[in-house]
């Protein structure tokens, strides 16, 4: 198989759960240059890098079309490089990094679109606010100046058990609703799920799926 060959079998795999639109994020950290070009070439727009610097450096492989999210931890000194590399940055896990943020943004005079990572499973080995204070984060972060609250990301733990991930994912999309009540349709983004769990992120409302394996590596 190809790059173009798993990115017709991963959209094909969406519509048969969903006719609403899901967006896919083409996970390249660690990928080559080819590989994006190809995924580019193959329908592909919207690429995550999960480091500010792997970003800062691909980006004029790529044509101008090309659309750049921060899936990984934003450390506070990276932030300046960030918000002009950017235009979405996935991993806001704190009113502090959000507070910088904007107030680098209005330096740049940019409105990058965020979201707000929660840490539904509670991991701590993994970053994101927790589920209890996200609600009262993200009416905080709304009323920033020079950042769009666009919606939030959940990651699941890496395990085999599909019900224990669909229980992450079915809190997830709660708790998206609830916020959504609050803040207003502009947060709209449920980005949710990976390679081998987007299936049924997609299944419990996910909008948005960050695919990196199943794109670039399974090859047969």
């Amino acid at each position: 198989m190809t790059i173009f060959s798993n990115y017709k079998r991963i959209c094909e795999n969406i519509r048969m759960i969903t006719e609403q639109e899901v967006k896919i994020i083409g996970v390249s950290k660690f990928q080559s240059i080819e590989k994006m070009q190809d995924a580019y070439k193959a329908g592909l727009y919207a690429f995550g890098e999960n480091r500010v610097q792997e970003g800062e450096r691909k980006r004029n492989y790529l044509p101008e079309g090309a659309e750049w999210h921060l899936i990984g931890h934003l450390q506070k000194n990276k932030v300046r490089k960030a918000v002009k590399i950017f235009e979405w940055i996935h991993s806001v896990d704190s009113i502090e990094l959000a507070n910088l943020l904007s107030v680098e943004a209005g330096l740049q005079n940019k409105k990058p679109k965020i979201l707000l990572q929660v840490n539904i499973a509670k991991e701590p080995q993994k970053f994101g606010i927790t589920q209890e204070e996200a609600m009262e984060a993200a009416i905080y972060i709304k009323k920033l100046p020079n950042l769009e609250l666009s919606g939030m990301m959940v990651i699941a733990p890496l395990i085999s058990d599909a019900e224990e991930i669909r229980k992450i994912f079915s809190e997830g999309r709660n708790l998206f609703g609830q916020i959504q009540e609050q803040v207003g349709s502009n947060f709209e983004v449920l980005s949710m799920g990976m390679s081998n769990d987007y299936q049924i992120a997609i299944e419990e409302g996910a909008n948005m799926v960050r695919i990196g394996r199943a794109l670039f590596e399974e090859f047969e």
